[in-house]
């Protein structure tokens, strides 16, 4: 599983995604039906002060779900996704990473032990699109609980931690594990650079893109590359060890006085037996009585988990913080707003956003549209027209 972090250019409670492994097992996947809360104290003004000539600006440098621009034109979630409007929201970045919180706890749900890292990994190069992993990327981040598969020349490893989380035990609490790191960086996350930064090429991006859009107020800013791109990513697999358990098995029937609907027998004694499986839970089918109202009587514990990696799993909850830090102090609490039209019911009402980069081209859950999980909406005064449907 695999957080990106985002300083959103507004303030307020929003909403992200994670992304994981998909079915096929082939490929990392935005998992858009589990939102995650964020909640953004802060937000970078000098996004929000450039002058209208600039760049990717028109006043609001970021347009979304049913706000308007200056002219008072409703923008839909449409607009945000196209291709113009998905480059603005890289378009400008300047800030350095200070700080990064982990604080989460886990919680056995399987009979069987679970490795667990969690780690926050940095791209070292520039990048074109920072938050896009290549497929070669993407085996290397996953193919293994720690991170020998990483490009040293790309990726940095900052933290990591492992540990096993025990498994369940019949009468005891679960087991869990308690993480709280505070992770104190200093890297730059600036969008200033060319991709190569070493040798003739490096003195070249010096002279062109290298170090402009600092303190600049001219008609055009640095939209070069960007660096400091940074994941949390959590991994976990089931250990695999020998597992002792309890298997109950029926011994005995009788037919009942009246035959039940289905005809099958009714239970009246079991028997419990300890078995010893290298599989997880990949005990044999047991030939036996058929039961009533559930068909051939087969192993409970067979079919289901049999070697079936995906069935190691576990319970968290916690939070991941994020401290970015910026020149002379130039942030404010700047919320995104539905209108902007003094003549609106939703003049100035707050709204929330999708903030995941990862997720575009998607009118629903894109970045800068409105948030499912949390809709702030006025209700529309009967005869009034919706600004969304247009209808009353």
């Amino acid at each position: 599983m695999m957080w990106t972090p985002f300083e959103s250019a507004y303030s307020g409670i929003h909403t992200t995604f994670a992304r994981s492994i998909n079915a096929a097992g082939t490929l990392l996947e935005t998992k858009t039906g589990t939102p995650y809360d964020v909640i953004q104290r802060l937000a970078d003004v000098r996004r929000h002060e450039m002058s209208e000539d600039i760049e990717a600006s028109d006043v609001m440098p970021i347009r979304y779900g049913l706000s308007h621009d200056k002219n008072g034109s409703e923008t839909t979630a449409a607009t945000t996704q196209t291709a113009a409007e998905l480059a603005n929201v890289h378009v400008y970045r300047d800030a350095l990473v200070k700080k990064v919180s982990i604080d989460m706890t886990f919680y056995s749900s399987r009979a069987f032990p679970v490795r667990i890292s969690i780690a926050m990994v940095r791209s070292i190069k520039p990048r074109a699109m920072p938050f896009t992993l290549t497929q070669s990327e993407q085996v290397d981040f996953f193919n293994d609980l720690t991170s020998r598969g990483h490009e040293y020349n790309s990726w940095k490893e900052e933290w990591r931690h492992e540990f096993t989380l025990p498994s369940l035990k019949i009468g005891k609490k679960p087991p869990q594990k308690h993480i709280k790191k505070m992770i104190h960086c200093n890297f730059l996350q600036t969008n200033a650079f060319q991709a190569t930064t070493n040798s003739e090429a490096a003195m070249e991006s010096g002279q062109t893109l290298l170090g402009q859009g600092i303190r600049r107020q001219q008609n055009e800013v640095a939209d070069g590359n960007h660096s400091g791109a940074f994941f949390i990513i959590m991994k976990w697999r089931k250990v695999q060890q020998i597992q002792q358990y309890t298997y109950t098995q029926a011994v005995d029937a009788r037919a009942a006085t009246t035959a039940p609907a289905d005809g099958n027998p009714q239970v009246t004694a079991s028997i419990e037996l300890p078995i010893v499986s290298e599989d997880s839970f990949d005990v044999p089918e047991a030939h036996g009585y058929t039961v009533s109202n559930v068909g051939t009587h087969t192993s409970p514990l067979g079919q289901q988990y049999t070697a079936n990696e995906a069935r190691a799993s576990f319970y968290y909850i916690g939070k991941l913080g994020y401290q970015w830090g910026h020149k002379d102090t130039a942030t404010e609490g700047i919320p995104s707003v539905m209108s902007l039209q003094s003549g609106s019911t939703n003049y100035k009402k707050t709204l929330s956003l999708n903030i995941d980069p990862t997720v575009t081209g998607d009118n629903t859950h894109g970045i800068y549209t409105r948030s499912q999980s949390h809709q702030t909406r006025s209700v529309v005064p009967a005869g009034q027209a919706d600004e969304t449907t247009g209808q009353p």
